[in-house]
This record gives C-alpha cells, sequence and structure tokens, in this order.
C-alpha cells in the first residue's frame, strides 16, 4: 500500500526454483550485471569502437552507486538500469516496440520512476527526430506518476494517502516542491552542498 512495484510479481517463480529470500538478492545482481550487455550493444552501435564500449560497462560495473546496490539489500529499483540501457538501445534501433516495453518495465518497477520515464521523455523532444515519441513518453510519465500517487495508492492505503510525501522544507508534495524552487531556487542548490554529509 506504499509503493507500486509489480515488478515483484515477475520475480516470484524464481521461489519455485528455490525457495528462499536470498534468491532475489541473485535476481537483483544478474539484472544490475546484465544491464552492462545492452550498455556495450549501445556503445558499440553509437561509437562503433569495442574498447570505448567495454569501457563504459567497467565504469557502470565498477561505479560504486552499482557495487552499492548489488552489496546491499534487496531494492526494486535495481531492475531499472537494465530497463533504462534497453530503451536507448531501442532507441538507437529505432524499435519502437521494444522501446516501449522497456517504458512499461521502468512503469512497473517503482512509482517515482514513473518521472524518471517523463525525463527521459523530455529529453527525446529536443531531438527533432524523436520530438511525437519524447511527447508521448514524458506525457504517459507524468499522468502515471501522478495516477499512481494521488489516485491508486490512496484508493488502496489503509491511510488514504500516499504516505511518502515528507520532503521536509522542501515541501510536502510535489506542487509544494515546484512552488518552493520557483520561489525560492537559492534552497535548492544550498541544499545540494550543505550539510557536507
Amino acid at each position: 500500500e506504499d509503493h507500486f512495484q509489480p515488478i515483484l510479481y515477475l520475480l516470484a517463480p524464481l521461489y519455485w526454483i528455490w525457495e528462499d529470500v536470498r534468491v532475489i538478492l541473485i535476481a537483483q545482481s544478474f539484472a544490475m550485471v546484465f544491464a552492462g550487455f545492452p550498455l556495450y550493444l549501445l556503445g558499440k552501435e553509437v561509437s562503433k569502437n569495442k574498447f570505448f564500449s567495454f569501457s563504459i560497462v567497467f565504469a557502470y560495473l565498477f561505479f560504486i552507486g552499482t557495487q552499492f546496490a548489488i552489496l546491499n539489500e534487496f531494492h526494486q529499483v535495481t531492475f531499472a538500469p537494465i530497463f533504462i540501457a534497453t530503451a536507448y538501445l531501442a532507441l538507437q534501433r529505432k524499435n519502437l516496440k521494444l522501446l516501449f516495453l522497456a517504458i512499461f518495465l521502468l512503469l512497473i518497477t517503482k512509482e517515482d520512476l514513473a518521472l524518471l520515464v517523463s525525463t527521459i521523455g523530455l529529453g527525446l523532444i529536443l531531438k527533432k527526430e524523436y520530438r511525437k515519441i519524447g511527447f508521448l513518453i514524458a506525457t504517459i510519465g507524468i499522468a502515471f506518476f501522478f495516477f499512481i500517487v494521488y489516485i491508486f495508492i490512496p484508493l488502496i492505503a489503509v491511510k488514504g494517502v500516499y504516505p511518502h510525501f515528507h520532503f521536509g522544507a522542501s515541501g510536502k508534495t510535489p506542487f509544494e516542491i515546484v512552488a518552493k524552487s520557483i520561489t525560492d531556487p537559492l534552497y535548492f542548490l544550498h541544499s545540494m552542498i550543505y550539510p557536507n554529509i
């Protein structure tokens, strides 16, 4: 009732193989590592250079954020990199079916990834050849986020609200955060460097 993460239903069959919680930790590790495959293909198609492509995969796999995600507890967002990389590979190959499958999988991974989907769409709007697809993806992402956060989760939640609107002084809702960023943009710049931790 507090997150939208149907991706977990796709992991349930793994328990038929091994009924142990470690199976999802293994699946998480494989998902993070296998994201290197579409990254490699994308790098190779764009740069035409195998060394550069391997360098991208190496940088991704040994990045501290990737390592921490693999070595830390289970979190469904660790499935996002393979879907993101696949989405961009699909764009490179102009494979709309694969693109929208990757977008769909991102949307069912966690509700806040809908905002990532919308920013992918906004980025595509800047490229003339992808403007229509970008607008569609951005619209889907924003509409999906607000539907899940303001309608679906409150509908099924015991308290009747989305429980993760607690952003401190930044605001209590996305609307308050946007308003604060417009009225006090220096607050957000300051919050990026203070406190040091």
